[in-house]
């Protein structure tokens, strides 16, 4: 099974039966359902399970459950099913996670949350505060007292740099600095 692992995207009825750990090329898919799984010993019961699971994730498509591409098919007359959506097995477990199943373990793990590219991490941060403090020093600025200090670092961005930034931004990250310049002397 591990091409279908390889692959990018498949459909909705394919991640539903790979996340019982069953082939997809060993079903026989018509008309929306699974209707036989070829080489495997399988009741009409595990069948009816696979088919609620199916129509539970139909049914939280394009909310819950991402889809990479959503496929609305007509299937057997009825139109409205969306077993033959497009989704990532990645994007399925964390469907499935999230609705209280435990997905198979080789199946994809969610990705972390996306980081804001904008912030910065803890020891960007660090280095980011005490660069401040060596310029301010060069150019004798008290940093021990941020609101003055705020006002010139302000004074000086409008000068020199054309840009205006906020006295209270600059105040909040002076106040930061001696803690990032402990952190550099350990």
């Amino acid at each position: 099974m591990k091409h279908w692992l390889a692959k990018g995207r498949v459909r909705l009825w394919q991640a539903t039966v790979l996340s019982f750990g069953v082939d997809p090329d060993l079903v026989g898919f018509r008309g929306g359902e699974v209707h036989r799984i070829a080489f495997v010993s399988v009741s009409s019961h595990d069948i009816e399970i696979y088919r609620r699971r199916l129509d539970q994730a139909e049914s939280h498509v394009g909310e819950s459950l991402v889809v990479a591409e959503e496929i609305t098919a007509e299937v057997s007359g009825e139109p409205g099913h969306k077993c033959m959506s497009m989704v990532r097995l990645r994007d399925f477990g964390a469907w499935m996670s999230g609705a209280g199943m435990k997905p198979p373990d080789w199946f994809p793990s969610p990705l972390a949350p996306k980081k804001d590219p904008d912030s910065f991490d803890p020891r960007e941060r660090t280095t980011l505060l005490v660069m401040v403090a060596a310029l301010a020093k060069k150019l004798k600025i008290d940093i021990d007292h941020p609101t003055p200090a705020g006002k010139q670092i302000v004074d000086l961005a409008e000068t020199q740099l054309g840009v205006s930034i906020g006295q209270r931004t600059v105040e909040n990250s002076l106040k930061k600095v001696p803690s990032a310049l402990d952190k550099k002397a350990r």
